[in-house]
C-alpha cells in the first residue's frame, strides 16, 4: 500500500497530463457530437468516420491520461500515448484543407493552427516523460541495492569455493 501511495504522491508530470487529458476528453466529446451531426446531416459517411476516428483517439488519450496521471507505473504507457498524440496531429488520417477531405495528408508546411494543436500533445508527452524519469529515479536505488547484494553474494560464494581448494594444497 505504501509503495502505491509513494508512486501516486511523487508524480511530477501529473498536472500536465491531467490538464491535457481533460482537454482531450472535452474535445473528444465535442468531436463525437459533431460526428453525430455530420452523420445525420450529410450523405458523406467518410466525413462522419473521420470525426469518429478523431473522437476515439481523443477520448482514449484523455481518459487514460486522467486515470493514470498519478501512477508512475503507467508512465511508459502515457509516454507512448503522448508520442501517438503528437503523431496523430501530424499524420491525422483525415485532415481538411480548403474544404476538401484529404486522406493521410502530411503537413509539409507547419502553420500556426498546427502549432496550436501541438501544444497539448507536447504537454502530455512532457508530463509523461517527467513521470518516467521519476519512476526511474525511484527504481534506480532499488536496482543498485539489488545488484550490490547479488555481487556480495557472488563474492562470498567465490571465497567459499577458493578456501577448500587452498586447504588441499
Amino acid at each position: 500500500m505504501s509503495e502505491t501511495r509513494e508512486n501516486t504522491v511523487h508524480a511530477p508530470g501529473k498536472t500536465l497530463i491531467l490538464i491535457s487529458g481533460i482537454y482531450y476528453i472535452i474535445m473528444g466529446a465535442m468531436t463525437a457530437i459533431v460526428m453525430v451531426v455530420a452523420f445525420t446531416s450529410t450523405s458523406s459517411n467518410v466525413l462522419a468516420f473521420s470525426f469518429l476516428m478523431d473522437a476515439i483517439v481523443m477520448l482514449l488519450v484523455g481518459i487514460l491520461g486522467v486515470k493514470y496521471c498519478k501512477k508512475l507505473e503507467k508512465a511508459q504507457t502515457l509516454r507512448a500515448l503522448g508520442i501517438f498524440a503528437i503523431a496523430w496531429e501530424f499524420f491525422s488520417p483525415f485532415t481538411f484543407s480548403d474544404g476538401n477531405l484529404l486522406l493521410f495528408q502530411l503537413y509539409v508546411g507547419i502553420d500556426s493552427s498546427t502549432l496550436a494543436f501541438l501544444f497539448l500533445p507536447i504537454f502530455y508527452f512532457v508530463g509523461a516523460r517527467q513521470n518516467v524519469r521519476a519512476q526511474n529515479a525511484i527504481l534506480e536505488p532499488a536496482v543498485l541495492e539489488e545488484t550490490q547484494h547479488c555481487c556480495e553474494e557472488e563474492a562470498l560464494q567465490d571465497e567459499a569455493n577458493e578456501k577448500p581448494s587452498e586447504s588441499t594444497e
